[in-house]
């Protein structure tokens, strides 16, 4: 994803570098833990918040601050910081409040284009009211700049605030360890830069393009990778079907079994078999080694593999392996049913399955299997992976050479599917 933030720092920095030719001034902006120089044109201003043409009001309602109680499942929007993502406002998690409480919390009143940002927690998220959110309300966490839209564009108050140039600002001034905070006082001690008005109107116009361009590109970028696991799903489905090497001397015949509700069908050379008989061992990781570090040293260079998927699921090192042969781990639990081709000396550890071929499979094929009907098929309600639960599981399995010429295709075809 795009950060947004960086986006609006280059849009900003385009326009002062379109001004590279006027006359500019040297502005010194100096806080407690913050020094800056910075070149602004001349008929630009550099105010501080608390200086410029903005109403400010909060959601700090000491004893009338609404009680878990008094939430209702439905009614005005009582807006919090878990509600600000991406600089807009988002209803998933909203507290709503009655119109009478409504009505007896004034200041909190919001307006359409009010500016919010966050000044307790998750500091300097903010985000603009639209209309949807007129008339809602706000809980302390948040503070609302209502600017002058004469003056100052509501949309560009909010992206100077979502800016590099004012969260840094914010930081210098954030206390608090356990909780953070940024009080309303030193909020108005951190600068603006301010343009001319129709100045002000292009950088907003140009950043709405830009932030269009990148929200059309991630969409597509998401159906694309939608689409590239549908096609490796299906890939997958016709791997084990015997489908990708299906030609005429092949016909089906009355090998059916039903595999996890579904009936499944095999090609007159392929067998049924179980996990159990492709396999020298199956066992389960136990727990970390004694000797153990979270970084590879001289001494303890060995893997340790765990459930999960970050980091190909190696959670540190040990000095002893305690598999040495090339094997296929298995997420037990976690990112369950999540298959690794393990080619080097690694240890086991936290329940992690771990499965070691014979000479009946190929251990590339094995893998398409484990990915095709134990990753896929394994339902929602299973909350873990046990070595009785699969070592049962039928399997088809056709000659090693036509094991070979599924793994080849699948290969290749996850390839064309990947450049997509």
């Amino acid at each position: 994803m795009i950060n947004n933030e960086i986006l609006i720092n280059k849009i900003f920095d385009s326009f002062m570098v379109d001004h590279k030719n006027l006359n500019c001034m040297n502005k010194k902006i100096e806080h407690v833990n913050y020094n800056r120089i910075i070149d602004i044109p001349s008929n630009w201003k550099l105010l501080k918040i608390g200086e410029a043409d903005i109403f400010f009001t909060n959601g700090n309602y000491s004893s009338k601050y609404p009680k878990t109680s008094e939430f209702v499942l439905k009614g005005i929007p009582f807006i919090q910081a878990k509600n600000i993502k991406n600089l807009t406002i988002v209803e998933n998690g909203m507290n709503y409040i009655t119109e009478e409480k409504h009505q007896s919390l004034m200041k909190g009143h919001l307006k359409e284009n009010d500016v919010l940002i966050v000044i307790r927690g998750s500091i300097g998220l903010c985000a603009l009211v639209s209309k949807k959110f007129d008339n809602s309300n706000l809980n302390s966490q948040l503070i609302v700049l209502r600017s002058n839209p004469k003056v100052i564009h509501p949309k560009f108050l909010l992206y100077q605030i979502a800016s590099k140039f004012v969260q840094e600002q914010f930081a210098s001034f954030t206390t608090g360890s356990a909780i953070k905070q940024l009080s309303e006082t030193n909020l108005k001690k951190c600068y603006l830069i301010i343009p001319p008005l129709d100045e002000q109107y292009l950088i907003v116009e140009k950043i709405e393009k830009c932030l269009e361009l990148v929200r059309k590109k991630e969409c597509n970028d998401k159906k694309k990778e939608q689409l590239k696991f549908i096609l490796k799903q299906k890939l997958l489905d016709d791997a084990v079907h015997g489908r990708l090497t299906n030609n005429e001397t092949n016909t089906f015949n009355a090998k059916i079994k039903k595999i996890d509700n579904n009936m499944f069908a095999l090609l007159s050379n392929w067998n049924w078999t179980k996990l159990k008989n492709v396999c020298k061992r199956i066992y389960a990781g136990g727990d970390k080694p004694e000797f153990f570090s979270l970084y590879k040293t001289d001494e303890l260079s060995i893997p340790v593999v765990a459930n999960g998927i970050l980091n190909d699921g190696i959670i540190g090192y040990t000095n002893i392996p305690k598999e040495t042969e090339i094997s296929i781990t298995v997420s037990g639990r976690g990112t369950i049913g999540h298959p690794v081709i393990r080619d080097y000396p690694f240890s086991p550890a936290v329940r992690l399955l771990v499965l070691k071929p014979n000479d009946k499979i190929d251990i590339y094929y094995l893998k398409i299997i484990l990915e095709s009907m134990l990753l896929y098929g394994r339902g929602t309600s299973i909350k873990q992976l046990t070595i009785p639960m699969i070592k049962e599981k039928e399997i088809p399995l056709p000659s090693m050479e036509e094991q070979k010429k599924i793994v080849h295709l699948v290969k290749i075809s996850v390839e064309m599917i990947e450049q997509l």
